[in-house]
């Protein structure tokens, strides 16, 4: 478990003990903690659906959005750039 999972974990537990205690928690805060639930999953490598290989290299369907990355996309700097759009990481390795 990744520090951030822990993190949410925590915050998680902390919100729902207020909710019991105090029987009412913010809509916007329950918000808050689903957004943070959504940016901990995406910062998690998952591994890429489908993956087929073509003259381009490997591509696959992110595992978030479904939608075509590719092993071999580049980043400004010309390195390899392992997130799909949607901002999930991708774990290209073969393990």
């Amino acid at each position: 478990m990744s520090k951030y999972d822990e993190a949410l974990k925590i915050l998680i537990e902390e919100v729902d003990e207020a909710n019991c205690e105090y029987g009412n928690i913010r809509p916007s805060a329950l918000k808050s903690v689903r957004d943070i639930e959504e940016l901990v999953k995406r910062a998690t490598p998952m591994k890429p659906l489908g993956i087929s290989i073509t003259h381009e290299g490997r591509c696959a369907n992110c595992p978030s959005c479904n939608k075509l990355v590719h092993e071999q996309t580049k980043d400004a700097y010309n390195r390899p750039l392992h997130v799909c759009h949607c901002g999930q990481l991708i774990d290209w390795s073969d393990k």
